[in-house]
């Protein structure tokens, strides 16, 4: 599994917005979207607000794929779900917020 470079890691926690697109089955990238981006300890994760019925989610849950651009860092990505409530995001508290929360991973 590849991992953050320091760096990175930084630069994308310091953004708070992220713009993500998943992929499409054939591959291609969907259109990106805005999304908030937590940084906890090593690790990166985005949560959709609107829980798994949000336009962008689906991608995620059915291809763990997609990329990433935020604080002058392009990377494509592995999306690993996450469940429960986690401190490190839990101002984005309501039900279907919580089971739509993935840590994202450097492909």
């Amino acid at each position: 599994m590849t991992t953050w470079s320091p760096d990175e890691r930084d630069a994308v926690g310091r953004a708070n917005e992220l713009r993500i697109a998943t992929r499409r089955v054939d591959g291609r990238l969907r259109p990106s979207v805005i999304v908030l981006v937590i940084r906890h300890g090593a690790d990166l994760y985005v949560r959709s607000v609107n829980g798994r019925g949000s336009a962008w989610f689906p991608g995620v849950a059915d291809r763990h794929a997609g990329h990433i651009s935020a604080g002058g860092v392009d990377r494509d990505v592995t999306f690993l779900a996450r469940r429960g409530r986690g401190h490190a995001v839990g101002h984005v508290t309501s039900p279907p917020a919580r089971t739509a929360t993935v840590r994202l991973l450097p492909s």
